[in-house]
């Protein structure tokens, strides 16, 4: 069975100038392009939601400081 791409809906969005400015600079710096960046941020926000909800806490690993863990709250 031959697997066949999504189809892709068409959309725009719009981004205040600092959103778009540092999404052009993550795009650069990882060589892809804008939708690339926002399709990524878009999946990892939907796994914090996700994790979240089903009582996970955010753990971040910093080579100076140590684990620190950090409540993560999404405010809409």
């Amino acid at each position: 069975m031959e697997k066949t791409k999504p189809l892709a809906r068409l959309w725009q969005l719009r981004l205040a100038p600092d959103e778009d400015s540092e999404a052009d600079k993550l795009a650069q710096r990882h060589m892809v392009s804008k939708n690339d960046v926002l399709r990524s941020a878009l999946r990892l926000l939907a796994r914090l939601e996700r994790e979240t909800a089903a009582g996970a806490r955010l753990l971040i690993d910093r080579h100076d400081a140590g684990r620190e863990q950090v409540e993560v709250w999404m405010i809409w």
